[in-house]
């Protein structure tokens, strides 16, 4: 299956997100560790966000977390 790079990134930063284990990660550290460009992960973990598959919050220690355990997260819809 092909995909293109939206989704490759996506699928990246969520990998990130999961390996936090639990502790919510931000986007600079993302970008840092998968080598992505902010402004485009930015915009990938809102819409992430929006598809109900991450939480964010705000503040020095916030970030992102899963919205659900990694296991119930698939490809398909």
């Amino acid at each position: 299956m092909a995909v293109n790079t939206r989704t490759e990134y996506a699928l990246r930063a969520l990998l990130e997100i999961t390996d936090s284990q639990q502790d919510a990660v931000s986007a600079q550290k993302i970008c840092e560790h998968q080598e992505l460009p902010k402004k485009y992960i930015e915009r990938l973990l809102g819409n992430l966000k929006a598809a109900g598959l991450i939480i964010s919050s705000a503040g020095a220690k916030g970030g992102y977390v899963l919205a659900k355990a990694a296991e119930d997260i698939t490809l398909q819809q």
